[in-house]
């Protein structure tokens, strides 16, 4: 008798503890995204609609869910300091400031604080990968210059962290400038980078990057000469390559 008063005791503890356990929902995507909250509405076979501990609402159809388990709920602030969303999917963009030094460039001057500005618009398919297009404006102070890069925009995170290294790629063409006497005519663009993005909440980040520049350019320059005895008029090209090393600090929305 003792004995079993003694078990129904424990079983009674064990269930009450259960019950006075927090637990939440946690609904794995079959794109191996993992959202946790509460499930305020859920339509079989339609569709789940989740409300996760910041009060945000996530409407998800049901052949996109592999699997809904539970788990007891902490405190996540200490979680979430170091973890990015993981149910990122959709439109990104982002706004970058820096600069851009020549190392090597035949017949043309090192340039000193070369300003850039890039903006990419595009779609962020899961936490790690982000692809999209973009445009800037490069203005190279020696020589007045200014390039207009149009470019396929391509970034990794290496995980899904609050602090993340991450690299990138833009590749594409740009547009030159010109004036009364030459024309700037420019072709490929190529920026590889690697650096570090800072996710500050559900929405936005900042990232700084490191990278290398390369800019193809022609110079196309009126020639005109008389001495008296002919006059001679042409076009005088000027193949060349830019290479130089980037610096930029970056705004993601």
């Amino acid at each position: 008798m003792k004995s079993l008063f003694v078990t129904g005791l424990l079983s009674f503890i064990s269930v009450f503890s259960l019950l006075a356990q927090d637990y939440q929902e946690v609904i794995c995507l079959k794109n191996g995204s993992v959202i946790r909250g509460t499930i305020v509405e859920q339509q079989p076979n339609v569709l789940l609609k989740v409300k996760t501990a910041d009060g945000s609402i996530f409407i998800y159809p049901m052949n996109e869910v592999e699997k809904i388990t539970k788990e007891e709920a902490i405190n996540r602030e200490s979680e979430k300091s170091n973890r990015i969303r993981t149910d990122v999917k959709g439109y990104r963009g982002s706004v970058e400031v820096g600069t851009i030094v020549n190392f090597k460039a035949s017949g043309i001057p090192i340039d000193k604080g070369a300003f850039s500005i890039t903006t990419s618009h595009g779609y962020q398919f899961n936490p790690y990968i982000f692809l999209g297009t973009g445009f800037g404006l490069d203005y190279h102070a020696a020589g007045k210059h200014l390039f207009i890069p149009l470019f396929v925009d391509l970034r990794t995170n290496f995980s899904d962290t609050n602090i993340t290294p991450f690299w990138g790629i833009k590749a594409g063409y740009s547009i030159g400038s010109k004036n009364a006497y030459n024309k700037v005519s420019t072709g490929a663009y190529f920026n590889p980078t690697f650096g570090v993005r800072f996710i500050l909440n559900r929405q936005s980040a900042m990232n700084i990057a490191f990278g290398y520049n390369l800019q193809q350019q022609i110079v196309k320059k009126d020639i005109y000469y008389n001495d008296n005895f002919f006059i001679y008029t042409g076009v005088y090209h000027h193949r060349l390559l830019r290479h130089a090393l980037s610096l930029r600090l970056g705004v993601d929305f």
